[in-house]
């Protein structure tokens, strides 16, 4: 459904009968709790992942986060109409390091590591195999 309501504009598909997001007031209760009930898990796995330092757990948290962020900020940059320059500008920095800061997290994550740390992480030891 996620990938489906990215996708499909004004969330519907022409003739598909799936009408959500136009039927909705301006304000609607629900899809703002759900967004923040989103915001508030997914702030729980960047948690998790930051205390662990699990390598794949953390790359696959930035990942995750991206898949939200960058959707998020594209939309907003063709969506400014509305903030006044001062507004739109800062709204613009903030989404930006939204998607700028993981993508340099994944950067650094990605960097050559110690033989031993890539055998560890690949389930071996000095001695081979565990």
């Amino acid at each position: 459904m996620g990938i489906y309501d990215e996708l499909v504009e004004e969330g519907k598909a022409a003739g598909d009968g799936l009408v959500r997001v136009e039927l909705l007031p301006p304000y609607n209760e629900h899809l703002t709790r759900d967004l923040g009930a989103l915001y508030l898990a997914t702030a729980v796995l960047l948690g998790a992942a930051a205390r662990s330092l699990w390598r794949s757990f953390v790359g696959s948290a930035l990942i995750a986060w991206l898949a939200f962020a960058a959707p998020h900020a594209v939309w907003h940059v063709f969506n400014l109409d509305p903030y006044r320059t001062g507004d739109g500008a800062a709204n613009l920095v903030a989404l930006a390091s939204t998607v700028l800061l993981p993508i340099a997290l994944l950067i650094l994550l990605a960097r050559d590591r110690p033989p031993n740390q890539l055998a560890a992480e690949n389930g071996q030891s000095a001695g081979g195999r565990r």
